[in-house]
């Protein structure tokens, strides 16, 4: 929820660490006809963030937050959030942050 918004950059940097961060290359394959990564990589983006976490979970909801372009070249840097059912995932590019997004699961029934 937004309610928390006045401790997320407090959060954001202690989750900061070079165990947790992930980096994305930006590649020429990535990029669309205005020169910067294409909107639907960057679902893929956060599902390599994402990957081994909740793999026992469904996907149930995903909100992606774009805030600054990235293009070829560039190395974004995934840092996350993590509880039972949310992920938080952000991405820095230098100084600038490229996206935010909320991923939501549920559990999977065994029944």
């Amino acid at each position: 929820s937004t309610s928390d918004s006045s401790n997320s950059e407090q959060a954001w940097a202690v989750f900061k660490s070079p165990s947790r961060e992930r980096d994305i290359f930006v590649e020429k394959e990535h990029i669309d006809v205005n020169g910067h990564v294409n909107n639907t990589y960057y679902q893929d983006f956060i599902f390599t963030a994402l990957n081994g976490i909740c793999s026992d979970k469904f996907l149930s909801h995903v909100q992606i937050s774009y805030l600054h372009e990235a293009f070829e070249g560039d190395v974004l840097k995934l840092y996350g959030l993590f509880d039972d059912n949310e992920a938080r995932i952000k991405a820095l590019n230098g100084d600038n942050a490229c996206f935010e997004a909320v991923v939501k699961f549920t559990e999977k029934n065994n029944g």
